[in-house]
């Protein structure tokens, strides 16, 4: 997809937050 690289940065984060949450 095409978004700014600062975005990309911001969803990743939080998409590897949710996961390491759910691992827990």
């Amino acid at each position: 997809w095409e978004l700014p690289q600062s975005q990309i940065s911001d969803t990743v984060r939080a998409i590897l937050l949710d996961i390491l949450e759910r691992v827990e």
